[in-house]
């Protein structure tokens, strides 16, 4: 990076995966407005057949902090690239979807630098949900209890978080479908200190291309990632059990398909869970809850 005519190694690399999004990417890269901070952004291009490529082009040449990468595989291996090729301490990670808040990547990166000598490793903070087509909007909640619970729930959307580059030992999972960033936030930050933030990280749109957008399969591979994190924490207690009954009525409510890994590592809760959506006029009481939860609101098919 380049200050004042001189080169500087950026202390903060902001990561953004794309494919086909030229009708989003001018606004997530406008939307990092950063003051005081040396800083690169790295666009990682996934395959694109459309006009992202030159849009990307048009700012690089204008702005000597944007990076362009080309990366042949999935979401996963396009941010696994730009982890391997980051020059910044800390990192962040932006979906192309969406905007950052530079006042969040400011507060957080001088947090950050003020707790070296700490064993804080990375600053979180809630996100803004808009859903485009409406315009109504939410909050996605950071807080200690669910950050305390990542063993059993992923509290974090993608850009909810800055972390410490040299604390990563696990890239992502690139034959992971989904939740994939749940299982790359447990392999890295299980029992990490982590400190939260009052400025809101970033705006999410729910556009109807968000991997949100599948509430079935996202469920399967919620439970999916539940079960790995059974498997290698051991992380299987009961003051999880709301949770994870929670989470399997959704999926048992969405899907008829059986999970024989889903009775054999959580028999008692999820037998619970199969009685409840089988009682008579539960199920139809536990769907219209779902339906009008902020969950399925998120997750919905747009």
């Amino acid at each position: 990076m380049v200050k004042n005519g001189v080169n500087e190694r950026p202390i903060i690399s902001i990561i953004i995966p794309t494919a086909n999004n030229e009708t989003t990417i001018k606004r997530a890269i406008s939307s990092i407005r950063l003051e005081n901070v040396t800083f690169e952004v790295l666009v990682v291009i996934n395959n694109s057949s459309d006009q992202t490529r030159e849009i990307v082009e048009l700012y690089q040449n204008a702005h000597q902090y944007i990076r362009i990468l080309d990366s042949p595989g999935g979401r996963s291996r396009a941010r696994n690239d730009g982890l391997k090729a980051a020059l910044g301490k800390y990192i962040y990670f932006l979906d192309s979807d969406d905007e950052a808040n530079p006042s969040f990547i400011q507060s957080g990166v001088a947090l950050l630098e003020c707790n070296q000598n700490l064993d804080c490793v990375a600053v979180a903070s809630n996100t803004e949900v808009i859903h485009d087509q409406s315009q109504a909007t939410d909050k996605f909640e950071v807080t200690t209890d669910s950050i305390e619970n990542l063993n059993a729930r992923n509290p974090f959307m993608i850009e909810s978080i800055i972390f410490h580059r040299e604390h990563i030992k696990y890239h992502f999972d690139e034959n992971m479908v989904y939740c994939e960033d749940w299982w790359f936030w447990l392999t890295n930050f299980q029992g990490a200190d982590f400190q939260l933030l009052k400025e809101k990280s970033s705006l999410v749109h729910i556009t109807g291309r968000n991997t949100m957008s599948n509430v079935a399969t996202l469920s399967y591979f919620e439970l999916e990632t539940r079960i790995r994190s059974i498997s290698r924490f051991s992380s299987k207690s009961m003051k999880w059990f709301l949770l994870d009954l929670k989470l399997i009525i959704k999926y048992f409510l969405m899907s008829e398909q059986r999970l024989p890994k889903l009775w054999k590592s959580l028999p008692i809760v999820t037998l619970c869970g199969w009685i409840l959506v089988h009682l008579p006029g539960v199920r139809q009481h536990l769907e219209q809850k779902i339906q009008h939860s902020k969950l399925m609101d998120l997750y919905q098919n747009e």
